[in-house]
């Protein structure tokens, strides 16, 4: 959507296929946000917020613009661009989002895609490890990321023993202040399974990594 207000897509709960709402810097606060109310909204299956990515401004609303944009856990396909805030909000940060009606925490499984792209101002990657349909991976101009460390697999226990399940595809494009890529943590690392279905590794316009994870990558394709 473009040139409308966002409380507009409150009522259209039968929208369906892909949503895009550009322009969120226009958003004033989580509940203007939330009035799209985009977690009634079961049949969007590909959902694209962008901002601004050439906006000047010191200080951003988008983390709490974004708090309000929680879709619905039916979701498969998520891109987020020109996001400006240090970090991601709770169902972002955790990939789940809330249930009010439940009173709980319901994780987004479905998703098989996600791409953050400029989002130039982050400084942690959310937790996709645990998305167990995750199958493409594309962060691009994360310009202030440091680390990606052992948080962007998720919660690593016995009963979780395989991280990123199903991801073939995972591209890392221009994070220039990037230096460690951390491995799992975990009392018992090594009989964890990390990336065990990647297929394609793209890691490029990087000038200062120096700590990459040894894993197996046996399913690369060259």
């Amino acid at each position: 959507m473009n040139g409308c207000k966002i409380e507009e897509l409150g009522s259209l709960n039968s929208l369906k296929g892909t949503l895009e709402i550009s322009n969120l810097e226009r958003v004033e606060n989580k509940e203007e946000a939330e009035q799209a109310r985009l977690s009634n909204k079961s049949k969007i299956f590909k959902l694209r917020l962008t901002w601004n990515m050439h906006r000047e401004v010191e200080t951003t609303n988008d983390e709490n613009v974004l708090e309000g944009l929680q879709p619905d856990s039916n979701m498969k396909r998520l891109e987020i661009e020109g996001f400006k805030g240090k970090r991601f909000p709770s169902w972002t940060g955790n990939m789940v989002i809330e249930n009010v009606s439940q009173g709980c925490w319901v994780p987004l499984n479905k998703l098989i895609e996600i791409k953050l792209s400029n989002c130039s101002e982050c400084e942690e990657i959310p937790l996709f490890g645990q998305l167990r349909n995750l199958k493409s991976l594309w962060l691009e101009g994360l310009k202030n990321l440091k680390e990606i460390n052992s948080s962007f697999y998720g919660l690593v226990n016995e009963e979780t023993r395989i991280i990123f399940p199903a991801l073939e595809r995972l591209v890392l494009v221009e994070m220039p202040k990037l230096t460690e890529w951390a491995k799992v943590e975990s009392p018992s690392a090594s009989d964890v399974k990390v990336f065990p279905n990647l297929q394609h590794l793209e890691i490029s316009k990087y000038k200062q990594l120096m700590s990459f994870p040894n894993y197996s990558w046996s399913c690369l394709k060259i």
